[in-house]
């Protein structure tokens, strides 16, 4: 048995340990961790981890009960470990990681770093939802046999009281937040149109290109990062490639291909940054347009998903002119408005991949297309 598991779980390992040298992440910082102090914090109404205990405890936590798995589970996973304690071997893994876990400090003290498929992590507080698990498993040896009755009645009736307390007041503080979205009553169509499209990917403009550690953002591939971060995700519907892309971590080597072709001389936001930026400030001009359409011809695109919201609206039209007209809309939840110009059959036959994927704003002349002949090829067949 032991060996099968070694089979199918040490190639694992070993690729995890490639990749995961593949990069150095080394001077990235760690976001949202959390002091270990918030173990201790319990879910009551007046005294809950949805306070403010950043500046007492000098931490980041991402989110609403990080570090926190509340006393109820705190209580019973040690009183379950203190009991088994004759036999601590069999939870020496569980202590092992829990410790890992719950001493980790940025910089000074990384202890999660010492596992190779951690040297992508950023986000250090998210291991902590492995806390309520891990207690949990400790107070499967929990035992109150060995006091009387009116004792035992009464501590069974203090934990259950107590997970009483607790689960109502972190249901109603993260419920009273909850506001679950409706997608447009077309966006489901929208998608099915985009999907049944020839083509293996559709062009998203403008798209976003960005990783949770800064890159991208600040190489100018995504200026419209609160409204179209997660616009890849849409492929989840069409099942179409798509050019964007969100990673945890991105490395600078992963967007030198974006970045030599010249795709970050074509965002022109109305904001200093990613956060403030709402609109292209302006369209095209010919060497741009030039360039966006060779891309475009070249490649096996459905067609493009074009952000209007993004663009002033006679850059909206100018693409209406070279591409075609929208055949479907759809909002997105972020709010921008989205339409579909599928690419006409004609233009299919400028598809070449050696030239789509080599071409780059400085593409030599015999590539251009000129907006004459690509007016010319959008025609309707006679």
């Amino acid at each position: 048995m032991l060996l099968n598991r070694a089979y199918f779980y040490i190639p694992l390992v070993f690729q995890i340990v490639r990749e995961a040298k593949g990069f150095n992440f080394l001077s990235v910082r760690d976001f949202y961790w959390t002091n270990l102090y918030r173990l201790f914090i319990p879910y009551f109404p007046d005294l809950n981890p949805g306070l403010s205990f950043e500046k007492i405890l000098g931490d980041e936590p991402e989110g609403f009960g990080a570090g926190s798995p509340g006393w109820f589970l705190l209580i019973i996973g040690t009183i379950g470990l203190w009991q088994s304690r004759k036999k601590i071997l069999i939870f020496a893994p569980l202590i092992t990681i829990f410790l890992l876990c719950l001493f980790y400090f940025p910089a000074t003290f990384p202890t999660l770093k010492i596992f190779p498929w951690f040297a992508f992590n950023r986000v250090p507080g998210r291991v902590t939802v492995l806390y309520p698990v891990i207690l949990t498993l400790f107070s499967l040896e929990l035992n109150f046999n060995y006091i009387d009755h009116w004792k035992r009645k009464f501590a069974v009736a203090s934990l259950v009281g107590l997970a009483c307390v607790e689960i109502h007041t972190a249901y109603s503080l993260k419920l009273n937040e909850y506001q679950p979205y409706l997608f447009d009553t077309n966006f489901f169509s929208y998608m099915n149109i985009v999907k049944n499209q020839p083509g293996e990917a559709v062009l998203d403009w403008p798209f976003c290109i960005a990783g949770g550690n800064g890159k991208g953002v600040s190489d100018g591939m995504c200026p419209y990062y609160q409204l179209i971060n997660s616009t890849h995700a849409l492929r989840r519907f069409h099942r179409k490639k798509v050019v964007g892309q969100y990673f945890g971590r991105l490395h600078f080597s992963q967007i030198q291909p974006q970045l030599k072709a010249g795709w970050q001389n074509l965002f022109f936001s109305n904001g200093s940054e990613s956060f403030s930026a709402t609109q292209q400030a302006r369209c095209f001009n010919d060497d741009e347009w030039s360039f966006f359409t060779d891309f475009y011809l070249k490649n096996d695109f459905a067609g493009i998903n074009l952000y209007t919201s993004l663009l002033p609206e006679t850059c909206v039209e100018e693409f209406h002119t070279r591409f075609g007209s929208p055949i479907a809309q759809t909002t997105i939840p972020s709010g921008v408005r989205l339409e579909f110009i599928a690419k006409p059959p004609k233009l299919r036959t400028e598809v070449n991949l050696d030239l789509g994927k080599n071409c780059g704003l400085d593409c030599p002349p015999p590539f251009k297309v000129s907006p004459t002949r690509l007016r010319y090829l959008s025609l309707p067949s006679p």
